[in-house]
């Protein structure tokens, strides 16, 4: 996403500018409803997007850093870049930006849509480390969560896929994607 129009660059400022203003406030407090969270997941009026974020950063707040931070402005202008964009969903951050947290909130959002998510990373490590420190933010809205990476068995694999997010290698989801096709083994 290298060249971001202006419409989306100043939707996305407000969206954030918003969702700060009800951190201050305290009024982001009154914005934890998951069902509407789910059912505005389709929309990318400004209003709906505000209302979808604020409900992610409540539950990043209270699930993954107990009460004591909040996502930063950088990591919510990130996601709305990522729930704005009609092309790809392809997003560069630094060391140390808040990539887990951007990610597990726009999983979350393609995940209330209905859609199956795949998370690919260059490291198992990283894989293993993500999926296991964002389950609870992860079950908050009613997903589920694993890793296809420490899968040794057929059946643990088939019911790694049938989960709603799954973080994975490269290496790994191509190896799953080679047996399944060539070896007709039903994993997905």
């Amino acid at each position: 996403m290298k060249d971001i129009d202006e419409e989306t660059l100043e939707k996305s400022y407000s969206i954030v500018k918003k969702i700060t203003d009800w951190i201050e406030t305290g009024e982001i407090q009154k914005h934890t409803d998951v069902q509407r969270a789910r059912t505005l997941s389709h929309s990318t009026d400004t209003e709906d997007l505000q209302e979808i974020l604020a409900v992610l950063c409540k539950a990043v707040h209270k699930c993954k850093f107990q009460g004591k931070w909040w996502p930063r402005a950088t990591q919510m202008i990130s996601w709305c870049f990522l729930a704005l964009s009609n092309t790809g969903k392809l997003l560069e951050m630094g060391t140390g930006e808040g990539k887990s947290c951007v990610i597990a909130m726009f999983a979350v959002l393609r995940a209330l849509r209905g859609e199956k998510v795949d998370v690919v990373s260059s490291s198992s490590v990283l894989c293993q480390r993500d999926a296991e420190e964002w389950v609870n933010f992860y079950k908050h809205f009613g997903i589920t969560v694993d890793t296809n990476t420490n899968k040794t068995e057929d059946g643990d694999r088939k019911a790694c896929y049938q989960k709603d997010v799954v973080y994975g290698t490269i290496e790994t989801f191509a190896a799953d994607h080679l047996r399944q096709t060539f070896e007709m083994k039903d994993e997905a």
